[in-house]
């Protein structure tokens, strides 16, 4: 439905159910109320409320009247009455007074403006929003009109050529100075001007940068004039002229503009150089640096010619891919090289960061064509164990001041392309993995800079690289041969420890049974001696293969699902066998240790390595005791309990605790302080306890005596009811 309102009618639409009820029937159908009416400090506050009941609302200056439309109706109101419903209407359902009225809503449409648009200048106070062109031979205008839209603004922003700085400097001086005379009184913010500072308009930019104008170079300045306050726009639309300073002008008091080109004025001013700086290198014939980046392959095509041609003392470049390598001959890349290099002391280095093996030699020389030949350097062979990755130095036959290196490692790749010439300018390229035969596909974007420091940083990045590229193999060969004596080490340990298992177990077994058949208990005491030592040599075999295998990752797990409590309860029942039958010789007593269990009411069922589970609590309870003196009241705690998804298990003891200087390295290989072990039980416990997805961890007992150890295992869901 199409709807237009009288200035008064937006009260009574909002106000009386009749309206309401009958515009929210519509919108719940589905259905779309276009509506126009005239907004005004008087009726705002209705017309933001309508807007809750139309689909669009536009506002329209002097509408009168009202009428409504829909596909095949028309009604149209012959008395005006605030805040109540017409009691006079006109009502046609004739195909042709419905068309003549939607003709004219749509006509009154189309020159509406949006209400939120209208309110918004109501409520800021400014009225009249317009955007348009004008001219001065339309008397639209004229040049004292035009300073006005200056001399009323708080700050002003000018993005100008030169041509422009120039036409307009009588009309722009006596604007500047009264502009800057309100600033030193605290009533105006300044002016900035951008623009591009040469050798043409030097003499005016010192002009105004001495009047207090803030100025910036703001390289090839090509598009628009234009100048931009807080609330007005002016820009230009056409070539100025020496006849006259206001041409075609774009002129908008619209918010949306005025905030899009102040923005753009931020970016470029922050993105634009200082003007003394680029005076100074004017004044002293020295380069204004920069950096540009370049789209059109062809000019960076052109410019890798030119810069070769230039190059006085040194080249270096970096080509990423033996591919680009290749087009680099194909484009006569030496050619241009050798003509750079007669009757010149210059120094060209190439990196290729890919292998050129000597069949890539081979195709480049044939793609040479006798002009030149690529020769290995065979005094700069790196020697390696793979032929594939090592990199070769390769000299020109013709060209003997010309390096060339390739090297072919992940470690150091390129994905661009660089030059560097006389380590003051540098272009850096973008190299397309393109098939086509043309060598303009295989260039993308390209940044050039003539500036020096910019340059010398990419040099000593291509310095870093040619010397790290050699480096890196040194370091390799080093490696791998630390690898082979570490892999020696290893097999050396493991042989070792094999051989030790060997006769370990005869020793225990056939002492045992020795044992058993006597009757002394002297002789049965001096054979339990022996058992205890061949048993810890036992261990320590074992933690060295465990070790061993963890190193070569040969190490492994088998899961199944086991009860935690009946684990340690074996491993509890070993300890206290072997503490009964453990004596000492002449008279020292044995070591007391008492076992206190907490939380093994439930089984605790978890699915892991059961023999490796075993292997944990035995070394942590095995620490324990070793750390309890002798003839002393030992108490190991182990505590079994929930937390969240997981099994935590804490042993707890009242030894001597563990020394402060190995506390963050507890878990590491060889972390002791002590006599009591090697330091490779915990190492090995960490690990197990990693493998099944838990942690384990240490803490200081509270009142200083001992120490706690903690493990975590997943636990599975039949704890849940066990």
């Amino acid at each position: 439905m199409d709807v237009t309102l009288d200035y008064s009618d937006p009260s009574r639409v909002v106000k009386l159910p009749v309206y309401c009820n009958g515009y929210k029937a519509i919108l719940d159908r589905g259905g779309i109320i276009r509506c126009i009416t005239e907004v005004t400090p008087e009726n705002i506050q209705y017309c933001k409320e309508l807007l809750n009941w139309v689909s669009e609302l536009r506002h329209l200056d002097g509408l009168k009247g009202g009428i409504a439309i829909n596909e095949s109706e028309y009604m149209a109101t012959t008395v005006l009455r605030k805040e109540r419903a017409s009691t006079h209407i006109i009502y046609s359902n004739v195909n042709e007074v419905v068309a003549q009225g939607q003709y004219i809503f749509d006509t009154l449409w189309r020159n509406a403006i949006p209400a939120r648009k209208k309110i918004l200048e109501i409520e800021e106070g400014k009225t009249d929003y317009e955007t348009k062109i004008i001219t001065k031979s339309s008397g639209s205008l004229l040049v004292e009109e035009f300073k006005s839209i200056y001399f009323d603004s708080n700050e002003l922003n000018v993005c100008i050529t030169t041509e422009g700085l120039r036409i307009g400097h009588k009309f722009f001086l006596p604007l500047a100075k009264s502009l800057l005379e309100r600033k030193k009184k605290g009533l105006h913010k300044g002016i900035r001007i951008l623009i591009e500072i040469s050798n043409d308009n030097i003499d005016l930019v010192k002009n105004y940068l001495d009047l207090g104008v803030d100025i910036r170079h703001l390289k090839e300045i090509q598009f628009i004039n234009f100048s931009v306050t807080e609330s007005q726009l002016a820009a230009g639309i056409e070539r100025l002229t020496d006849k006259d300073f206001v041409g075609s002008i774009l002129y908008s008091n619209e918010p949306a503009y005025i905030r899009n080109f102040n923005s753009l004025f931020n970016k470029l001013w922050k993105n634009s150089r200082e003007a003394t700086d680029i005076i100074h290198s004017i004044e002293e014939e020295m380069d204004i640096a920069f950096i540009e980046t370049i789209e059109k392959s062809d000019e960076t095509f052109g410019l890798i010619k030119s810069l070769i041609s230039s190059a006085k003392q040194e080249i270096l470049g970096i080509l990423p891919t033996f591919d680009s390598f290749k087009r680099q001959v194909e484009n006569d890349f030496f050619l241009d090289i050798k003509n750079a290099v007669q009757n010149k002391d210059l120094s060209v280095k190439i990196l290729v960061t890919d292998k050129i093996d000597l069949q890539r030699q081979k195709d480049i020389n044939e793609l040479f064509k006798n002009d030149f030949y690529l020769l290995q350097d065979n005094n700069r062979r790196f020697h390696t164990e793979n032929v594939n990755t090592q990199p070769f130095d390769f000299t020109i036959n013709s060209l003997m001041n010309v390096k060339i290196r390739s090297i072919s490692s992940n470690e150091i790749q390129s994905e661009i392309g660089l030059l560097v010439v006389d380590r003051n300018k540098s272009l850096i390229v973008e190299f397309k993995n393109n098939m086509s035969g043309d060598p303009l596909d295989s260039i993308g974007l390209a940044s050039y800079s003539n500036s020096i420091p910019i340059s010398n940083s990419y040099a000593f990045i291509f310095d870093s690289l040619w010397n790290q590229s050699e480096l890196y193999y040194f370091l390799k060969n080093a490696y791998a041969r630390l690898k082979i004596h570490d892999k020696m080490q290893r097999e050396f340990i493991d042989i070792v420890a094999h051989e030790l298992r060997t006769p370990v177990q005869p020793i225990i077994g056939l002492t045992e049974h020795v044992r058993d058949n006597l009757d002394d208990k002297e002789q049965k005491g001096l054979l339990e001696i022996v058992i205890a030592s061949a048993q810890k040599l036992h261990t320590l075999t074992e933690n060295i293969l465990t070790v061993t295998k963890i190193e070569g990752n040969l190490f492994n797990i088998s899961k199944s699902k086991f009860s935690l409590i009946e684990v340690i309860l074996d491993v509890i029942k070993d300890f206290e066998t072997l503490l009964e039958n453990r004596y000492k010789l002449d008279g020292i007593s044995e070591k007391k240790i008492r076992f206190e269990l907490i939380g093994f009411e439930k089984k605790h069922m978890v699915i892991g390595d059961k023999l490796r589970i075993a292997q944990v609590i035995s070394n942590l309870i095995d620490n324990s005791v070793n750390f309890i003196a002798d003839g002393a009241d030992g108490i190991i705690t182990l505590v079994v309990r929930t937390i969240e998804n997981n099994i935590m298990v804490k042993i707890k003891d009242n030894g001597e605790g563990i020394h402060p200087e190995i506390l963050p390295r507890l878990f590491t290989k060889f972390a002791t302080k002590s006599f009591y072990g090697t330091g490779l039980g915990l190492y090995i416990c960490r690990n197990i306890i990693n493998m099944h997805q838990g942690k384990i961890w240490v803490e200081k007992n509270n009142d200083g005596i001992g120490a706690t150890i903690s493990f975590t295992l997943p636990m599975t869901d039949e704890n849940l009811i066990l």
